[in-house]
């Protein structure tokens, strides 16, 4: 049994890479939703079927164009040709290897910085995609990949949310969320853990105005 070169990171809950397959010797683009990655393959959804039975090229964007040869270990096939699928990378480059160990590390680095929260109370609001109704809620703490909240009655965990949440006196950023973890407090309300989906450049660059000045308040 092959033994894996490095363990594998999660990806989980990261924006989509940029990735291209050699289909009948063509480079044809597509993206791959990342739930974990290594030296020696990854696993994701990818929004187009991949070859199977046989070595292909795959490109992937890692802060840089990353040239892999490819096996498929399993896939399934999803609706509108997408699949769900696990690769091994075939005797990866040096080169390829050592960008996969620098986009992990980067990875792991972003990941540290979210993790470090401030507490804050904000007010702010919750809509439910699927009735279109909204709550005000009160958040207790925050970070880049989330926050805490405490509401009076208790958040669906099987449907998507919105967040409308105002930091100084910028208009309020508009954010998908999900429920990470909720529990009933003492007092009949709830406490809930929202995470942040796959934030754009801009809501990271807005939270990190926001939080550096408070987390530097002695």
């Amino acid at each position: 049994m092959e033994r894996r070169e490095s363990p594998r990171v999660s990806l989980a809950g990261r924006p989509p890479i940029r990735a291209a397959v050699s289909i009948d010797g063509v480079m044809v683009p597509t993206a791959v939703s990342p739930y974990d990655l290594s030296r020696s393959g990854m696993r994701g959804r990818f929004d187009s079927e991949l070859p199977e039975g046989a070595n292909f090229p795959l490109q992937l964007e890692l802060a840089g164009a990353v040239r892999f040869t490819a096996r498929v270990a399993w896939q399934r096939r999803l609706p509108r040709n997408a699949a769900l699928a696990g690769i091994n990378f075939v005797r990866p480059s040096k080169a390829a290897a050592a960008a996969v160990d620098r986009y992990l590390e980067s990875v792991q680095q972003e990941s540290r910085r979210a993790d470090q929260r401030v507490d804050d109370v904000l007010p702010l609001e919750i809509i439910r995609e699927r009735s279109d109704e909204s709550f005000t809620s009160i958040a207790t703490n925050l970070s880049r990949s989330g926050l805490q909240v405490i509401n009076d009655f208790e958040l669906p965990l099987d449907e998507p949310l919105t967040i409308l949440l105002p930091l100084a006196w910028a208009p309020p950023l508009e954010l998908a969320v999900q429920v990470r973890w909720q529990k009933k407090t003492v007092f009949g309300g709830y406490d809930a853990g929202l995470h942040f989906v796959a934030p754009p450049a801009a809501v990271h660059k807005a939270l990190d105005a926001y939080l550096k000045p408070i987390s530097e308040i002695p």
